[in-house]
């Protein structure tokens, strides 16, 4: 299937017997889109397009959690304007995973897999 110019349909799923559901982008597409980040000691806030705040506790981001301050105030809007990107901190985050609750993934410490 061909790719169509600036997202102008796009297929949504698959449903019984091969039928596809097309549908053109719409306003709730844009309505998930960050507008602005902001980081205290305890709370990551995302301000969205269509004006909700999420919020959640910085203590699910252990890469943020641990930045400095001066770090946590270096994002920027990747994604397509869906996501949030820490370069120095190596962090990103999506709309999506903010609304759904998803703390981020624990990594090992390097000591757990037997690194001194």
């Amino acid at each position: 299937m061909g790719t169509f110019p600036h997202r102008a349909y796009e297929v949504e799923k698959e449903v019984a017997n091969d039928v596809r559901i097309i549908r053109a982008p719409s306003e709730l597409d844009e309505m998930v889109m960050v507008k602005d980040v902001c980081c205290d000691d305890q709370f990551l806030r995302v301000d969205l397009m269509d004006g909700r705040t999420i919020s959640a506790p910085l203590a699910w981001f252990p890469r943020l959690a641990s930045a400095t301050p001066e770090q946590r105030e270096q994002w920027e809007i990747c994604g397509g304007g869906y996501g949030i990107h820490w370069e120095e901190i190596d962090e990103d985050l999506s709309t999506a995973g903010l609304l759904r609750g998803a703390p981020a993934p624990r990594l090992p410490h390097p000591t757990e897999n037997g690194n001194p």
